[in-house]
């Protein structure tokens, strides 16, 4: 007789985002927040990721434990820049760009 194989869920990567959902270019500013097979997590961007001391760097990453991670990725959301500018900073530039094609 064969059994089921056991179903299972598990969380191993988040997205951490300043700019809404949906949000024209929403994924350049993106941060991912990933397990790792230790079950260690890191924080990136881009090509980049987060040291230990919560500062964005090319390099080894550091880890950290889910919780921390999120917390280090909710702190640098809306610092990241794109384009010399913040989320919060490119949705006035996009919301003014689209006033002044009206």
């Amino acid at each position: 007789m064969t059994g089921q194989p056991e179903i299972r869920e598990e969380i191993t990567r988040y997205e951490v985002n300043a700019m809404p959902a949906g949000a024209m270019d929403a994924d350049q500013f993106a941060l991912k927040v990933e397990r790792w097979p230790d079950g260690s997590w890191t924080v990136g961007f881009r090509s980049t990721y987060v040291s230990v001391a919560g500062e964005l760097f090319t390099g080894s990453t550091g880890k950290f434990s889910e919780e921390e991670a999120l917390r280090l990725a909710r702190e640098l959301a809306p610092q990241i820049r794109v384009g010399g500018m913040t989320a919060a900073e490119y949705q006035v530039w996009a919301r003014e760009r689209v006033v002044g094609r009206g």
